[in-house]
């Protein structure tokens, strides 16, 4: 949900797990690398892709033409 909140935003790894896990688990780089891979496979479909910004975090984004819903 912080990437959807954030359309076209780059949101850091660390804020991404945070908000996900709170302070349950300490930040896993691998472990959030493997969830964001999982989301990718479903959101694709829809033109809806979650880039990769290395070292930094993630961003989400809409193919061509597309738009971020209000």
């Amino acid at each position: 949900s912080r990437l959807a909140r954030n359309p076209e935003r780059i949101v850091p790894s660390e804020e991404i797990w945070r908000h996900a896990w709170g302070g349950q688990a300490p930040f896993n780089s691998e472990s959030l690398h493997v969830h964001i891979y999982r989301l990718r496979r479903r959101l694709e479909p829809f033109g809806v892709y979650i880039e990769t910004m290395v070292n930094v975090g993630y961003r989400l984004s809409f193919s061509d033409g597309d738009t971020a819903p209000n």
